[in-house]
C-alpha cells in the first residue's frame, strides 16, 4: 500500500509526489485512489498498490525510495614465495604484520566504494548465505 509517509519514484527514474491515497471514484472500492505528480506536474493515478495498471509494467508504476548509506572496504592482495595470492578485506595492521612476517608481498590495495540501500547488506548477528558488494 501507498503511503504518504514515505518517498518514491517512478518506475522511469523520475521522482514522484504523492498527493493523496484515498481519491473517492466512482466505485465504492476505487481501482485508482492514489493520486501522484511528476516533475511535469502532469497528474498520474494509481492502484493502492502503487501500480499504474493492473498488468503489465508500466514507467508510472510507483517504487519506493530507500535512504542510502556509503559503504567503503580495502581489499589488501598478498602474493607468497610460491606464487599464490591471498586477499583480505579490511584487516588490521596486525594483520599486515603478520603477512609480512611470512615474506607475503603486498600486490595491491583495492579501494571499494558502494551505495547501497539502507538495511541491505548489513551485519546482523546472522550467518550470511553469500552475496556481492
Amino acid at each position: 500500500m501507498i503511503s504518504m509517509d514515505k518517498t518514491y519514484k517512478y518506475r522511469n527514474g523520475e521522482p514522484a509526489h504523492i498527493i493523496c491515497v484515498n481519491r473517492p471514484t466512482s466505485k465504492p472500492d476505487g481501482p485508482y485512489p492514489v493520486v501522484s505528480t511528476d516533475p511535469y506536474d502532469r497528474l498520474i493515478t494509481h492502484m493502492a498498490n502503487g501500480r499504474q495498471f493492473p498488468v503489465n509494467n508500466s514507467q508510472w508504476d510507483l517504487i519506493e525510495v530507500k535512504p542510502t548509506i556509503m559503504v567503503s572496504a580495502q581489499l589488501y592482495v598478498y602474493r607468497d614465495d610460491r606464487g599464490r595470492i591471498t586477499i583480505c578485506l579490511n584487516h588490521s595492521k596486525e594483520d599486515t604484520k603478520r603477512y609480512e612476517d611470512y615474506d607475503y608481498e603486498i600486490v595491491g590495495i583495492i579501494d571499494i566504494h558502494q551505495e547501497i540501500q539502507d538495511g541491505h547488506g548489513l551485519y546482523t548477528g546472522e550467518p550470511t548465505k553469500g552475496g556481492t558488494i
